[in-house]
């Protein structure tokens, strides 16, 4: 299903209520997302690596995203 279709969808079943207006399909779906570089990745390469973020850190520390769980 593109995203076109599924903002359809969604603006459909929204149509009859007041509470809620679709702004974008992708603010929607985020499952899955991209993998999140935060500060902990940052700071793990500045003092392991001389500040180079690279594969081993973004193994070594997970996903950024808030809730994420994904090592």
């Amino acid at each position: 299903m593109s995203n076109e279709e599924k903002k359809e969808l969604i603006s459909e079943a929204l149509k009859e209520q007041t509470a809620f207006n679709l702004k974008d399909v992708l603010q929607i779906n985020h499952k899955p997302h991209p993998f999140m570089i935060g500060a902990q990745h940052v700071a793990y390469a500045s003092d392991h690596h001389g500040g180079m973020l690279g594969e081993e850190t973004c193994r070594k520390i997970p996903c950024a995203w808030k809730g994420c769980t994904t090592p």
